[in-house]
């Protein structure tokens, strides 16, 4: 105990120092702790804590399908069918459509899917406008219907 009197005796700077890094460190974990806090303060518990992120994991999801739709939809409107232009976008979206997501979006991820061969099948020839854009529009109606707050 006296070694440790003596040596902040004759290093006073240290304990000065010490004394403002442990302040700030608190500082740090107080942020941290309203950073992460949910908006009503409540305790979250394993079974919140769960519900959080798979409102994030479908939020995030919603959010993929919703680009995808409206790559589709600009592809429709663009004017004359592009065959090619068409398979490049309806490849993408149907890339980014995961096989296994939330499994709220199941009918979603389907119905997407659907729009973009149906637009892949109107920029071919094989599909009239009209009959791609009342699946895509069937599409986008269903994931707006979907968005959570």
């Amino acid at each position: 105990m006296r070694d440790i009197e003596t040596f902040f005796d004759e290093n006073p700077v240290f304990g000065s120092v010490l004394v403002v890094t442990g302040i700030l460190f608190l500082v740090g974990v107080i942020w941290l702790g309203r950073a992460f806090t949910p908006e009503n303060g409540a305790v979250l518990t394993p079974r919140n804590w769960q519900i959080m992120n798979a409102r994030k994991a479908y939020a995030q999801e919603l959010d993929g399908l919703v680009d995808g739709a409206n790559a589709l939809n600009q592809l429709l409107h663009a004017g004359q069918p592009d065959p090619i232009q068409g398979q490049i976008v309806t490849d993408a979206v149907l890339g980014e459509i995961k096989q296994e997501g939330h499994s709220a979006l199941y009918e979603h991820r389907t119905a997407l899917a659907n729009a973009a061969v149906a637009v892949r099948s109107w920029t071919q020839g094989a599909m009239a406008y009209e009959d791609a854009q009342t699946i895509l529009n069937k599409t986008m109606q269903l994931l707006q219907a979907a968005a959570i707050d």
